[in-house]
């Protein structure tokens, strides 16, 4: 079952010819900032990534991180070669199909999810495709940027929902995307022969950037108990909780020890410590407006088909739920430094992939009630924002080109 389901979704990402032309847009975009990037003249994390790579050909792997993943694909893909250039450039290749893969898995979620509700998704093709591509470039709205006069970034303590310049949270959306729909088909829908797939990609996302497993981890465990208690399915599905809990405790003990953790431990003494919001105020400014306005930046059209519509699916409590545990994470805990509170914000990083996720189930929400339901001013204020949240992403790609400024 795991074979035919990995082939099935391999086989419709492959023949899907926009998953090539989102990769040659994404590839011309990467291309065009990896030299300032490499000269230093606008920040990304695709230089210094690319820089911890470098070292670890010269040093040996036995330096990289529990989360090698993203770090180990450049490396082997570039052929084990030392030269930071090369990684960089290897890096944009890498990156790009992230964002094409997403773009493709975003649509076979949609297509499948539409089959379960018996909507004829080869009538509808072209209509899921325009969906695909819009839920893969969405953004923000920003309402900080236009309202705040004393906010002068347009990413930097913001909810975005997609990323261009942090490059182990852009190569493992697509990863998660996947993780939550057979999670969800898996515990909601009953699906069975699921639990080594879903481990596989649980463990495979923490290996990549451990943010999601602080989500996935607690929620999926809570959901499989509700679901089965104490039976034999509960045992089946608990290892796709426990390994990546369990790797995280221990990613966390070699990374936060002043012995095991290496260079950066002893550069920077980092720890956890809980001091609510922190890290929003440092990245923000404003300490009530700015976050009040963040988050209605990406809360308004939840909210709003919340309101509009009292009869939900469970993918739709769900996703929220991902989202929830996302923000108050962010929200409550901060890493600290040197003894001082560090504004990149680690915490972030879960916040991106599970609004992502959001987006996209709302999205395929809303699509579905448009196929099956009369068309109504409710479903319009719907696809205005949804359109309106993909156009802040495009525009925000945009900035990034003209600017070669991410934040």
């Amino acid at each position: 079952m795991n074979k035919e389901k990995i082939s099935a979704i391999v086989k419709f990402v492959l023949k899907d010819k926009f998953f090539y032309v989102i990769f040659f847009v994404a590839f011309l975009m990467y291309v065009y900032l990896l030299h300032p990037a490499l000269a230093g003249k606008n920040f990304t994390d695709i230089k210094p990534h690319a820089g911890f790579a470098k070292l670890w050909i010269e040093q040996g792997l036995s330096h990289a991180p529990l989360n090698f993943l993203y770090f180990g694909t450049i490396i082997v893909l570039g052929g084990f070669y030392a030269n930071l250039q090369w990684l960089g450039f290897v890096s944009a290749i890498v990156l790009s199909l992230s964002w094409a893969a997403k773009y493709s898995i975003s649509k076979w979620v949609i297509e499948d999810y539409l089959v379960i509700y018996n909507i004829d998704t080869k009538v509808f093709d072209k209509y899921i495709t325009y969906l695909a591509i819009g839920i893969c470039f969405v953004g923000h709205i920003p309402f900080n940027t236009i309202l705040n006069r004393n906010h002068l970034n347009f990413y930097m303590g913001e909810l975005s929902p997609n990323t261009w310049h942090n490059s182990t949270t852009t190569f493992m959306l697509p990863f998660c995307v996947l993780l939550f729909y057979l999670a969800y088909k898996k515990v909601f829908l009953n699906q069975k022969g699921l639990n080594t797939l879903i481990t596989i990609l649980a463990v495979t996302c923490f290996f990549v950037k451990p943010n999601f497993t602080l989500c996935f981890s607690p929620i999926y465990f809570c959901c499989i108990f509700y679901k089965y208690k104490l039976t034999k399915n509960f045992w089946l599905a608990l290892p796709a909780c426990i390994i990546p809990f369990v790797l995280l405790l221990v990613h966390s003990i070699i990374l936060f020890h002043s012995t095991y953790g290496g260079d950066y431990a002893q550069a920077n003494q980092p720890s956890i410590i809980f001091s609510p919001f922190s890290v929003w105020q440092l990245q923000l400014g404003n300490p009530i407006l700015s976050p009040i306005l963040s988050f209605f930046s990406v809360a308004i059209l939840p909210i709003l088909y919340l309101i509009f519509y009292k009869k939900r699916s469970s993918i739709v409590y769900l996703s929220l739920t991902f989202s929830i545990l996302a923000l108050i994470i962010f929200i409550l805990f901060a890493e600290v430094h040197n003894g001082s509170i560090a504004p990149s914000g680690n915490f972030i990083w879960q916040v991106t992939m599970c609004n992502y996720i959001m987006f996209l189930v709302f999205g395929i929400e809303s699509m579905k009630r448009t196929l099956t339901e009369p068309l109504d001013f409710k479903k319009i204020i719907i696809w205005f924002l949804i359109a309106l949240h993909s156009m802040s992403g495009v525009m925000y790609m945009g900035r990034i080109l003209v600017s070669k400024y991410y934040f």
